[in-house]
């Protein structure tokens, strides 16, 4: 199968709807914002989708806000986005060395082929 980049940032816009943003005392689990708002996220959902998913990274006032997977290698996910199509703009996924729980030391996200589609995107604006 042959995608564009668009295709391939079309399913991460698709799996944003995973993610809501609620009123403080909604009393849901998720994270606290500085706006007063929690981030919930579908975990459960998710993971019927893709069970390498162990977080969701979102960076306030940027467009990064995606799923972080872990491969059993570093080689698969860079070439695959979070539904394992084969595709150039690759998923943000951990090290496969680090642990999921995010308890190491240092833990290492890569995503260099999908944040670069939204850099360039962001750039032409």
């Amino acid at each position: 199968m042959v995608f564009t980049l668009h295709e391939g940032v079309q399913e991460y816009e698709d799996l944003r709807t995973y993610v809501k943003e609620t009123d403080e005392d909604d009393h849901t689990k998720g994270t606290d914002g500085n706006d007063g708002k929690q981030t919930v996220v579908d975990f459960k959902a998710l993971k019927k989708i893709n069970p390498d998913i162990i977080a969701w990274i979102r960076i306030p006032d940027t467009s990064i806000d995606y799923p972080v997977v872990q491969g059993n290698d570093d080689s698969y996910y860079p070439t695959h986005t979070f539904k394992k199509t084969e595709h150039v703009a690759g998923a943000i996924f951990l090290d496969s060395d680090n642990n999921a729980d995010f308890s190491d030391d240092k833990n290492i996200i890569y995503g260099h082929n999908i944040l670069w589609i939204y850099i360039a995107q962001w750039k032409e604006k």
